[in-house]
């Protein structure tokens, strides 16, 4: 059950840190 979870939260953090990035880049062209 626990590995379960922990690959599903691995699966999902490339996801999360693109999506970080894409936003921090929006912020960045609108200064």
């Amino acid at each position: 059950m626990l590995k379960k979870v922990k690959d599903e939260t691995l699966n999902l953090f490339p996801f999360n840190l693109i999506l970080f990035f894409k936003i921090d880049h929006l912020n960045n062209m609108r200064v």
